[in-house]
């Protein structure tokens, strides 16, 4: 399908959506695995479809049931690694994270780790954006 037909109406296939309406789609478990996709693509549509669910009623359980294990174990490994790679997501990324493993429905079947969703919740490692203070000698000027 093109660019020219996303503003067709729906003919039932997922490929052929709206691009509102694809936004509202969870990534599939090979686009979660890939190292080709675009993450922040790939992160944002996470976000865009959890954040439509969040404030429903037992939405996000219900979603997570609908899930295979596996499905939900490559979107956490995804979530849990993006903070490595794309730092500017740290916070974005846990607050998406603490939702989801908050929830009994998506961590069942053993598809989260504790030890990796811990490292992924914590500040992010020197180096990063946030660790600016210190940068340059307190006094020092620009010539």
């Amino acid at each position: 399908s093109s660019p020219a037909h996303s503003g067709q109406k729906a003919s039932g296939r997922a490929h052929a959506m709206p691009a509102a309406a694809a936004a509202q789609q969870l990534p599939s478990k090979e686009v979660l695995s890939s190292r080709s996709a675009d993450e922040r693509e790939v992160f944002l549509e996470i976000r865009s479809w959890v954040k439509a669910r969040q404030h429903g009623q037992g939405e996000l359980a219900r979603e997570a049931q609908a899930l295979d294990a596996e499905h939900r174990k490559s979107l956490f490994d995804f979530l849990c690694s993006l903070p490595e790679r794309k730092p500017i997501f740290h916070s974005q990324a846990r607050e998406i994270l603490s939702l989801l493993a908050g929830q009994p429905a998506w961590r069942s079947g053993g598809v989260l780790d504790d030890a990796v969703l811990s490292a992924a919740l914590t500040a992010p490692r020197k180096g990063s954006a946030s660790s600016r203070t210190g940068s340059m000698p307190s006094g020092a000027r620009a010539p």
